[in-house]
């Protein structure tokens, strides 16, 4: 299982494709769901939690995660 244990402390910390940027994700609680929360600027979105925990169990049925984590 995935594990999500960044918190807005300690978030990680991404350089925006053009490499001009950085843009921080951590997780948090909003109504009792555990979001994603990107912040890029003063942007702020929020994403369901699960979608990262689904994108890895899609990954490993498809054996690609095997292979991205070779790298």
């Amino acid at each position: 299982m995935v594990q999500l244990d960044r918190t807005k402390a300690n978030p990680w910390v991404l350089k925006t494709p053009p490499g001009t940027a950085y843009d921080t994700m951590h997780i948090d609680r909003q109504d009792g769901v555990e979001v994603l929360v990107c912040t890029v600027g003063k942007t702020v979105l929020l994403y369901d939690a699960r979608c990262i925990a689904d994108l890895h169990a899609m990954l490993t049925a498809t054996g690609v995660s095997a292979f991205i984590c070779r790298r």
